[in-house]
């Protein structure tokens, strides 16, 4: 629900070119309970064991280095989404006010793009887990 609240504001924001700081809140807040997912829910089916929570296993080979996919897509959409907001204050130079709403844009979209990124690896793993399939 988290995911789907940031992508909403962030599309909002590429729309509308409103709602910056709400984005960057909600990306933040997205940041936090996506990590928390990894370290207590969607590692342990990566790993295909209820009691394996490690968050850096899953940049071993023996997991397909799904780990580096999982962790760069999030941390790009939570810096990409975090920028939009921090480069507000900044729309009231002279020499950035017709550039930056453009770029903030981008970012926002960007953002909003890598998080569907990362619950769409996470949703596959977990859907294509032996946890899932066969029935635990």
């Amino acid at each position: 629900m988290t995911l789907l609240l940031t992508v909403g504001t962030g599309f909002f924001f590429f729309l509308k070119g409103k709602g910056a700081y709400l984005f960057s809140a909600v990306s933040a807040l997205a940041f936090a309970v996506s990590v928390v997912a990894i370290f207590s829910f969607i590692s342990s089916y990566i790993y295909e064991l209820p009691t394996h929570h490690c968050p850096f296993c899953v940049l071993q080979k023996e997991y397909g280095y799904i780990g580096y996919l999982i962790y760069v897509t999030l941390l790009g959409a939570t810096i990409l989404g975090l920028s939009v907001g921090l480069l507000m204050p900044f729309r009231k130079i002279g020499s950035l006010s017709e550039i930056l709403p453009s770029f903030q844009r981008k970012l926002a979209v960007t953002s909003s793009a890598l998080f569907l990124i990362f619950t769409a690896i996470v949703t596959v793993r977990i859907l294509l887990s032996d946890l899932i399939l066969e029935g635990y």
